[in-house]
């Protein structure tokens, strides 16, 4: 199972070897924008073309103030994702109640 990665890599025999050199790539193209919009924008495409039956993809941020939708694959996302937010209702308004209580250090939060 020996072979070259696109980098140039020599790939180990080991069979999890190959999973993790794919796992590094993936990282490395991810990653590899300076700015924090770009890598997100990223996350988002590569979410559509790797997931089975996604046909659009977003990321949804959550400020002191609002919810936002910086980065989408298709203006569907953004449109839907504007309804369920004037709604006050959508697949995560449950994950923001989990955010909100605790801080970025993992400890609960006062409630």
């Amino acid at each position: 199972m020996e072979g070259e990665t696109t980098s140039g890599e020599q790939r180990p025999e080991h069979p999890y070897s190959e999973m993790a050199i794919a796992f590094t790539e993936t990282a490395r193209t991810l990653f590899s924008d300076t700015a924090v919009g770009g890598t997100l924008q990223r996350i988002v495409d590569f979410a559509v073309v790797t997931v089975e039956g996604c046909d659009a993809a977003g990321i949804f941020l959550l400020t002191q103030t609002e919810v936002t939708t910086p980065v989408y694959s298709d203006p569907v996302v953004l449109e839907i994702d504007s309804v369920q937010y004037e709604a006050g209702e959508g697949p995560w308004d449950d994950r923001i109640v989990i955010v909100a209580r605790y801080n970025l250090y993992g400890s609960r939060t006062e409630d």
